[in-house]
C-alpha cells in the first residue's frame, strides 16, 4: 500500500489518466488480485480492472474521465473478498480524495498457499531423509564401533585379569572416546 499510495494520490489529484491506467495495469499483474476499483470515495469510479463483483461494475464513471478508463468484467459464481483503504491527500489539507478496493478470489489464495505448503513439506522431508542417511552412514564407524569396543572390554573384565588388559579404542582422532579410554585404563590400573 505504501509503495503506490503517494503516486496514486497524485495521479487522482491531477486526474492523470495515463498514470491511473498504469497503476491499475500493475495491480492486474498480481496473480492473487482478481480485480481493483479506484473510486472517489462515494460512488464514481476513477478506474477499474479485472474480474469484479456486480456492485463494483454498477458504479458510474467519474464525470471528469473518459470511458476508456473503465475496464473489468463480472466474476461469475465466485466468492470474492475485498480489502479497502482510503486515499488521503496529506498535502491537500488531509482530504480524502479516493478509495481503493482490491478483490480476490479465496480459492486462488488457497491454491497458491497449498502449492507453497506442499513445497515446504516436500523440502522438509527431503532434508530429513538426507540427515538420516548421513547419520546412518557415519554412526557405524564413529559411534557404534567405539561403543562396542568399550562394552566388550568392560564385560571381559574380572578380578584376575584386571591388570593384564588395557582398553584400546580404534579412532583416528583424539576425541571423547579416547578420553573415556584413558579414564577407564586409569581406573583399572588403580583397581589392580
Amino acid at each position: 500500500q505504501e509503495g503506490f499510495e503517494h503516486t496514486l494520490i497524485n495521479a487522482i489529484w491531477e486526474l492523470d489518466q495515463r498514470q491511473i491506467r498504469s497503476i491499475l495495469f500493475g495491480f492486474s499483474k498480481n496473480p492473487i488480485i482478481s480485480g481493483v476499483t479506484i473510486t472517489d470515495g462515494k460512488s464514481a469510479v476513477f478506474g477499474r480492472i479485472g474480474k469484479l463483483p456486480q456492485e463494483a461494475l454498477d458504479l458510474p464513471l467519474h464525470s471528469l474521465l473518459p470511458r476508456t478508463m473503465v475496464a473489468g468484467s463480472k466474476l461469475a459464481n465466485s466468492q470474492l473478498s475485498k480489502y479497502q483503504f482510503n486515499l488521503i491527500a496529506s498535502s491537500h489539507n488531509s482530504k480524502m480524495i479516493g478509495q481503493v478496493n482490491f478483490y480476490w478470489n479465496q480459492d486462488i489464495i488457497i491454491d497458491e498457499m497449498s502449492y507453497e505448503f506442499m513445497v515446504l513439506v516436500l523440502g522438509a522431508l527431503v532434508k530429513t531423509l538426507a540427515l538420516w542417511l548421513i547419520f546412518l552412514l557415519f554412526q557405524g564407524p564413529i559411534l557404534n564401533r567405539p561403543l562396542k569396543q568399550i562394552t566388550q572390554y568392560i564385560s571381559s573384565l574380572n578380578k584376575t585379569s584386571i591388570s593384564d588388559s588395557k582398553l584400546k579404542i580404534s579412532t583416528r582422532n583424539f576425541n571423547e572416546f579416547k578420553i573415556l579410554e584413558n579414564y577407564i585404563n586409569t581406573m583399572t590400573n588403580r583397581l589392580s
